[in-house]
């Protein structure tokens, strides 16, 4: 498991964590996520976590994260709604604005952010980007582009 966060946080230059990065783990309290946490912390990198209940904050601000966001809060997740369906897009695009809200509110400035997605090993792959390209549409706007180019 370490092993496996260690290669997706710094075995991809010039895409590594560096000081100073703000990475987004997604899955924090996992066995995964913890080690992401310690292993981005440790390199100056500031760790923001997701979880599924704010039960696991403390576990995740004690190995290191700068704060923590409850999933949970939240209700746009999955597929993005067909572009000509206004309406269903308009509350995606009103839960995706929430969250990277509360996102930087966790974090407190703005900065560029480093997304790693645990258990999704489909959009590590490249295979179903959708997720991918909307957390780095709220994180990151503007690079939805390179990010796509990265992941195919």
């Amino acid at each position: 498991v370490g092993a496996t966060a260690y290669r997706m946080l710094r075995a991809w230059p010039p895409h590594t964590v560096e000081k100073g990065d703000v990475v987004l783990v997604w899955g924090g309290s996992g066995g995964l996520g913890s080690m992401a946490i310690q292993i981005a912390r440790e390199f100056g990198g500031i760790p923001v976590t997701v979880v599924s209940s704010e039960d696991k904050f403390d576990f995740c601000l004690k190995l290191g994260a700068k704060g923590c966001i409850n999933r949970k809060e939240f209700d746009h997740w999955g597929m993005l709604p067909h572009w000509t369906d206004n309406e269903a897009f308009a509350r995606w695009s009103q839960g995706s604005r929430a969250f990277g809200a509360k996102f930087w509110e966790v974090l407190g400035n703005l900065k560029l952010a480093v997304i790693f997605i645990t258990g999704t090993k489909s959009i590590v792959q490249g295979k179903t980007p959708d997720l991918l390209l909307a957390l780095t549409a709220f994180v990151n706007p503007g690079i939805e582009a390179e990010i796509m180019e990265l992941i195919r």
